[in-house]
């Protein structure tokens, strides 16, 4: 019995692809494809590795309805997020000179914006740092803050 050539596309030897079978192709990837429309357009600013090696921290910014910073932190495998700023109010092409630093010990992160310290955050106490301890570091740290 002959082939029904008319119900496959592609050549008539070969690799067959039925009508039904490519249009489930063609749904699949349509369905990915919209999936990005939902993606958050993101920038890494600034991947910065800790002194003794065992931790790494990026900065991105994202855009979605508005503007934000997002700071996250790798010890180990796995990434989470340390912090997400509010909303930036002035204009996203601005050079905020926003950057992170380590404590020289290697246990504290912190997220500066124009040389004010804005987040810090101990991974020994597994805690944000108050704005006490952010103002003491920002004195300590304000020879490094200034670049």
């Amino acid at each position: 019995m002959a082939l029904d050539y008319t119900k496959y596309v592609g050549r008539s030897h070969g690799l067959y692809l039925s009508r039904k079978n490519l249009m489930f192709v063609g749904f699949v990837a349509l369905v990915l494809a919209s999936f990005q429309l939902f993606r958050q357009p993101t920038w890494l600013v600034q991947r910065l590795e800790a002194p003794n090696g065992e931790r790494t921290a990026v900065l991105k910014r994202k855009q979605y309805f508005e503007h934000y910073f997002k700071v996250q932190a790798k010890e180990g495998t796995a990434w989470r997020t340390i912090y997400n700023s509010p909303a930036l109010t002035n204009g996203y092409q601005v050079d905020l000179r926003e950057r992170l630093f380590w404590h020289p010990n290697s246990t504290r992160l912190y997220f500066t914006v124009k040389g004010h310290m804005v987040m810090g955050y101990d991974f020994e106490l597994g805690r944000h740092l108050t704005a006490v301890e952010l103002g003491a570091d920002q004195i300590e740290f304000s020879g490094q803050l200034a670049r």
